[in-house]
């Protein structure tokens, strides 16, 4: 799918290098990474809550002019299980959470549709049940020709989890969305026996 296309194969926003990191295992050229744990150019890390942080991402994004896209924004203000909870919490707090959610999830949008017309790959991951996908921005792309959303566990990706009985894989149900029908169809995975697929 990729190599040789762009001015860089893999750039990740809200991933700390999870991608990046392994480009070199198979001749792909690593780009951007924008995460709280990474660092923008100048050494300063970076906050896409920010307006000129934003602008900065894209200001890269359309320098490197990465073939693949990869997002994965925090899940946390749209955790179900942080949903069932947030009636003890202060209202105003859960607001402003909420907000921030969506924020990011406006940005990555707004990268993603960048990608489709510029005819490049984005591809973007968040639990199964993480209320995101009700949101409207998510629901737009979803809708977008040529946009393909599929599930899978992550145990088929050999997703594993350690606790005081040893490690074990972990199914953690997940959607995707994606503008490749290739990664769609790899994707679109079941994990019919977890020890199986260790």
């Amino acid at each position: 799918l990729l190599g040789d296309l762009g001015s860089v194969d893999v750039a990740e926003i809200f991933s700390p290098l999870r991608f990046s990191r392994e480009c070199g295992r198979f001749g792909l050229q690593p780009g951007l990474a924008a995460d709280l744990l990474t660092n923008k150019p100048d050494g300063a890390p970076w906050d896409l809550r920010s307006k000129a942080d934003i602008d900065k991402l894209f200001g890269i994004l359309e320098t490197e002019d990465p073939e693949l896209l990869v997002g994965s924004p925090p899940c946390t203000a749209f955790s179900r299980l942080r949903d069932s909870s947030d009636y003890k919490r202060d209202p105003a707090v859960v607001e402003t959470e909420r907000e921030e959610g969506r924020l990011h999830l406006n940005t990555i949008v707004l990268a993603y549709q960048s990608q489709k017309d510029r005819g490049k790959m984005f591809l973007h991951e968040h639990p199964e049940t993480a209320s995101s996908w009700d949101e409207l921005d998510i629901q737009w792309l979803a809708s977008q020709p040529g946009v393909y959303y599929v599930e899978g566990p992550m145990c088929h990706w050999h997703m594993t989890s350690t606790d005081e009985q040893g490690e074990a894989l972990v199914k953690k149900e997940t959607g995707w969305l994606t503008n490749s029908s290739e990664l769609a169809n790899i994707l679109n995975v079941q994990c019919s026996n977890m020890q199986s697929d260790k």
